[in-house]
């Protein structure tokens, strides 16, 4: 990897790994970094993801900790979808056709949330006619 920059620290590996795949979801290349695993007994935990720096910004975006926030500014969402599963279902469809794809939970009361799927804007008109094509709601 290219010039690289720190985007998230996590206090586990597994939660770093989490990060690691809404990331790869985006297509964004990332890089974790741990001390875990990596000799035999107890280590001081904690991870960190790393990306390209040209990267780093929209990385930050994806990784943003309240599932409220505004979405990545270089995502349009595709879908939006009443359960998790059927986010599942129209993201699998989308990353099938080789369109990065990741699920973001929205909505301001737990009766009212949704669950979106967001896509880069250079595929999202090709995410739309995907998905009407594949008979998914998209919004």
């Amino acid at each position: 990897m290219d010039s690289t920059v720190v985007v998230a620290s996590y206090r586990t590996r597994l939660e770093a790994e989490l990060a690691l795949r809404l990331l790869e979801a985006m297509d964004i290349p990332c890089v974790i970094n741990s001390a875990e695993g990596m000799l035999h007994g107890p280590l001081a935990p904690g991870a960190t993801v790393s990306v390209r720096t040209g990267d780093a910004g929209l990385a930050r975006e994806v990784l943003a900790e309240n599932v409220d926030a505004e979405p990545p500014s270089q995502a349009a969402c595709a879908a939006r979808c009443p359960t998790p599963e059927d986010a599942a279902r129209v993201a699998g469809v989308l990353r099938d056709a080789g369109i990065p794809a990741f699920e973001r939970v929205g909505g301001d009361t737990e009766e009212r949330q949704t669950r979106d799927v967001f896509v880069r804007r250079a595929h999202a008109e090709r995410a739309r006619i995907l998905l009407d094509r594949a008979g998914e709601s998209a919004s």
